[in-house]
Order: structure tokens, then C-alpha cells, then sequence
């Protein structure tokens, strides 16, 4: 029953981690995607990039519209916003789901200690 009880711990030791590296994944993608954001001046206007249609297939384009930016919100939502908007936006997510990371981590080290 004991060694039941451990493994149960584990188990749920092992799902929190993975729900915490899914959290921590997901911050650094809209930190990511706010550093991109600093490259959407005025004097980027026209100039080449590479557009992603797959994780490693692209094609070419040119910047256009640099005062304003497609937000994916989630469910497959997007927004308008303006590039000062679309940054604060990424900051405030990056650091509410690092909040809830931190929140797992504390569970994870509670449930570390209940093993020994």
C-alpha cells in the first residue's frame, strides 16, 4: 500500500513536471515573439524577410504595415493590434504563465518533500 502511495507521488510528481516545462515553453515563445516585435519600426518598412508557412518551409516577403500586427489570442482568435499594444500584450502573457510555472514548481517541491 505504501509503494502504491509513492508511486501515485511520482506519477503526479512527473505531470507537474511536464505541465511546468509545457508553462515554461510557452513563456519563452511570447518572450520570443516580443523581441521579435522590436523590428517593426518604420525603418524596416520594405525590406525582405522570410515568412514561415511551416516550422521549415518559407517564403519570401517584404515588411509592409509596420505600425500594426495579427496577435493570435488563442482557439484560433487573432487580433489587430499596434506593435506597442501586440508587446505589452506578449510581456503581460510571459508573465502570467511564468507566474503559474512558478506556482507548479512550488507543488512539484512540496510533493518532493512528502516522498522523503
Amino acid at each position: 500500500q505504501l509503494s502504491s502511495l509513492i508511486k501515485q507521488i511520482e506519477e503526479d510528481i512527473q505531470s507537474l513536471t511536464n505541465a511546468y516545462n509545457s508553462l515554461k515553453s510557452a513563456s519563452n515563445k511570447f518572450s520570443e515573439a516580443g523581441q521579435a516585435l522590436t523590428d517593426f519600426n518604420s525603418s524596416n518598412e520594405g525590406k525582405p524577410i522570410f515568412v514561415p508557412l511551416t516550422s521549415s518551409l518559407y517564403v519570401e516577403g517584404r515588411m509592409a504595415n509596420v505600425d500594426k500586427v495579427l496577435v493570435d489570442i488563442g482557439t484560433g482568435y487573432y487580433v489587430e493590434k499596434t506593435v506597442p499594444a501586440a508587446q505589452e500584450y506578449t510581456e503581460r502573457r510571459a508573465k502570467d504563465i511564468t507566474s503559474k510555472a512558478e506556482q507548479l514548481q512550488k507543488s512539484i517541491e512540496s510533493k518532493r518533500r512528502n516522498l522523503i
